[in-house]
């Protein structure tokens, strides 16, 4: 099975930094609109995110001859056999999968690297060679930044809000955390995310929770929905997301966003089953356990 991996810009560059509940089980929660089994409440109606103005240049397909000179170009630099998909996509910017013997890959890129100049082409193939190596290579970030007009507004789609699960009642986590640790102000939703397949196109890594605060929304991955996982850990998990909620996003001029900044985690030291939750999750058997709870639910 091919290996591969993502290099995700969401939205605005730098807008939205993933968080994972600062647990190895760290990519891409459940994202999926539609809940996992549960009661429903009336659904979320969430703005649309970073629309740009004025037209979007893609909508006139590339140029074949132009895709083929950025292939063989990458093909030349990386020494690699490599084919190339150009997209238009609103939160993938570059995906590469290896397959087995490291020499072939399959390459996705947004339509922005055809006319990127030849510096940010040889960063590129380096990137297309060692993925994890270059994740935050300076060169490919600087680009997307500047071209952030170029990449469509993420279309949101309705929520729906699921709270009662099998095993975990998230309203009712909510309101216990809310009163005992934020005096009763968060006002954000809450809701289980949805468990997708686990196969070639998705990671084996997952967020136990994440926050949205465009859409002041927190999801909580319904691996934990399980009489196996203790409920001081899926507590901890809701009080992390409530934290974000709280606690807002650092943003310093010309800096990328601080999620997990020094308020956030002294905070996070001062709740009380911080370090039993953590331990926990960070338990080799226990990580075991969720992924097998995952797969055998069919996500």
């Amino acid at each position: 099975m091919p290996r591969q991996l993502e290099f995700w810009e969401d939205g605005e560059f730098g807008a939205q930094e993933p968080h994972p509940a600062e647990f190895p089980i760290e990519k891409g929660l459940e994202e999926s609109p539609v809940p996992v089994s549960g009661n429903t409440a009336p659904a979320v109606t969430p703005a649309e995110e970073g629309k740009r103005a004025g037209t979007n240049p893609s909508a006139k397909p590339a140029d074949p001859a132009t895709i083929e000179v950025l292939r063989v170009e990458l093909c030349r630099l990386s020494g690699m056999n490599l084919s190339l998909k150009i997209t238009n996509n609103s939160r993938c910017m570059m995906r590469v999968a290896h397959e087995p013997g490291g020499r072939v890959a399959r390459l996705s890129v947004h339509w922005m690297f055809l006319d990127a100049p030849q510096a940010v082409v040889k960063a590129l193939s380096g990137w297309v060679k060692s993925p994890r190596k270059l994740r935050n290579d300076g060169v490919l970030r600087g680009y997307m930044r500047e071209n952030n007009d170029r990449i469509p507004a993420a279309v949101q789609r309705r929520v729906t809000i699921s709270t009662k699960g099998t095993h975990y009642d998230l309203d009712r986590l909510y309101a216990e955390v809310n009163a005992a640790e934020f005096d009763g102000v968060i006002t954000a939703k809450i809701t289980w995310g949805v468990m997708l397949p686990v196969g070639r196109s998705r990671s084996g890594h997952f967020r136990l929770g994440s926050f949205n605060d465009t859409l002041n929304l927190i999801r909580i991955h319904p691996v934990l929905d399980s009489a196996q996982v203790p409920h001081f850990v899926v507590r901890s998990i809701v009080f992390h997301e409530m934290l974000h909620a709280f606690l807002g996003i650092q943003k310093e001029e010309g800096k990328r966003r601080k999620i997990h900044h020094a308020a956030f985690r002294a905070r996070e030291e001062r709740y009380g089953d911080h370090k039993a939750a953590e331990a926990w999750i960070n338990n080799p058997n226990n990580l075991r356990l969720l992924a097998k709870i995952r797969r055998n639910s069919g996500g």
